[in-house]
């Protein structure tokens, strides 16, 4: 009886000292998969980030340009929007034709 109580002890701390080495394993994967999550989460921010740099920059170069058509106009040099920038032309030029003329 003193073996059979034996193996049963044996077998009992194997399967404790197996469960915490593969508790252990399991911490260590999930450690891996959070870490890559959050590099990957830092990517998609670094880019992000980039992203709206570029658009910031594009919109204060827009406005820079809008800002200099404005004082060009102001100075008779052209104004901020144009016929063509509107989709108009200019009709003082043409000549109008009637029925009677």
């Amino acid at each position: 009886m003193a073996a059979v109580s034996t193996i049963a002890l044996a077998t009992v701390a194997a399967a404790s000292a197996y469960g915490a080495y593969e508790s252990r394993e399991s911490r260590k994967d999930q450690a891996a998969a959070q870490a890559k999550a959050e590099a990957e989460a830092r990517k998609v921010q670094e880019e992000q980030a980039a992203l709206a740099a570029e658009e910031e920059a594009a919109a204060a170069e827009k406005l820079k340009e809008q800002q200099a058509r404005l004082v060009r106009g102001r100075q008779g040099r052209g104004g901020l929007l144009f016929g063509s920038e509107l989709g108009t032309e200019d009709q003082a030029d043409q000549k109008v034709a009637t029925l009677g003329g």
